[in-house]
């Protein structure tokens, strides 16, 4: 069904992408209906009026070429095949690896806040950018090798997608600032009265 409706919406934008200019560029030839609207309104159209209908749609033909455009381009998948499995078919949502990796990658040291992202490439599996907030004081060539080989794990052998390639996107949390140490205060004198 869902196939049938895109044909339909393809179909009815190219036609309606073919009439409009048609229609703008010869109005009276057009249709009948067209022609017998154009005579009415011809006595009332002066160049403003005129001005503002090639306008107005120009403006309709390119949105419907924007939704042309929307329609034939393909969408990205929201699940992933399951490329370990014998007998039958899994596919895995892609929130549920989002989620996955943010609780395996939030349990590490020294990570403060992550964000992953999955892109789906089709049959050919997954690529995975991890935005990391991590302390200040870590040692990042070390967490990089460490995240990655989390995601590899997680994605290749704990979940049996195809990982492609990881990114990880690194922002340290501010350094705390140093407290200065309080300046004992001098103990004040009784004047002496006298």
């Amino acid at each position: 069904m869902n196939i049938f409706n895109r044909g339909i919406m393809i179909l009815l934008i190219l036609a309606l992408l073919i009439l409009i200019p048609l229609f703008l560029i010869f109005p009276s030839d057009t249709f009948t209906y067209a022609k017998a609207w154009t005579t009415f309104i011809q006595g009332r159209f002066d160049f403003l009026v005129y001005l503002v209908t090639i306008v107005f749609g120009a403006l309709i033909w390119i949105f419907l070429l924007l939704l042309l455009v929307a329609e034939v381009l393909p969408r990205r998948k929201k699940t992933i095949k399951v490329q370990m499995v014998e007998g039958g078919e899994a596919r895995l949502h892609v929130d549920s690896i989002v989620q996955r990796l943010r609780y395996e990658v939030d349990r590490l040291p020294e990570i403060t806040d992550v964000r992953p992202q999955v892109q789906s490439k089709g049959g050919k599996g997954i690529n995975v950018t991890l935005d990391v907030k991590t302390t200040p004081t870590v040692n990042i060539p070390n967490k990089t090798e460490e995240l990655v080989a989390l995601v590899r794990e997680q994605v290749e052998n704990r979940m049996g997608i195809r990982l492609n390639k990881v990114a990880v996107n690194i922002k340290h949390s501010p350094y705390a600032r140093p407290q200065r140490p309080q300046q004992p205060q001098q103990p004040q004198h009784p004047q002496k009265v006298v």
